[in-house]
């Protein structure tokens, strides 16, 4: 089987997850378990996908390692300074219900970012797409009481969209070339 080199194959994947992850939480303790099983299950065949097409990763150099790092650890503790902040706020000015909106916002940017290192026009539309989502959970958390519905829909449709971003950059969802490694087109030996 041949092997190809793709720039950080796995980080929708992961980022995905945890976006599953928190979409899951949100919902009512019995499907919450269904939806997180049926999540890991998209992952794992992903991840499964990946490995059989021979996606392995590319080394980034120097200075694009250390851009990755810094807009990650931007994001991560954005991510909490803001939920945290956000939680702490006194009874009139309470907006807790927009930490996860916040969250995918400022999740989405950093993925523009990386889209933008990584020269992956997909995983730029993924980010765009993260905000967007995000955008539309922070105006359903202002309209309705609690976050179930907000939470739920930035996770799981975070999810989804930066799944299929990764799948697409990464070739999952290509049809292989016909070839020996792939033989979905039948070859006629020559006796």
């Amino acid at each position: 089987m041949t092997t190809r080199p793709v720039r950080l194959p796995r980080c929708e994947l992961i980022v995905g997850s945890v976006w599953w992850v928190v979409g899951a939480t949100a919902l009512r303790p019995g499907t919450a378990t269904v939806v997180l099983a049926l999540g890991m299950l998209v992952a794992g065949t992903l991840l499964l996908a990946l490995r059989r097409r021979g996606v392995h990763g590319e080394r980034l150099d120097r200075r694009e390692r250390s851009r990755l790092l810094s807009v990650t650890f931007v994001a991560v503790m954005l991510v909490v300074v803001t939920t945290t902040v956000l939680r702490m706020l006194p009874a009139p000015f309470d907006y807790a219900e927009l930490s996860v909106p916040l969250a995918g916002l400022i999740v989405g940017i950093a993925v523009i970012r990386v889209g933008r290192l990584l020269s992956a026009p997909v995983t730029t539309l993924a980010g765009c797409g993260v905000c967007a989502i995000a955008v539309l959970g922070g105006l359903i958390a202002l309209q309705t009481a609690g976050d179930t519905y907000s939470s739920g829909l930035v996770g799981l449709g975070s999810a989804i969209v930066l799944w299929a971003a990764g799948a697409y950059r990464t070739g999952v969802l290509s049809r292989p070339a016909p070839g020996p490694d792939h033989p979905t087109v039948p070859t006629r030996r020559l006796d």
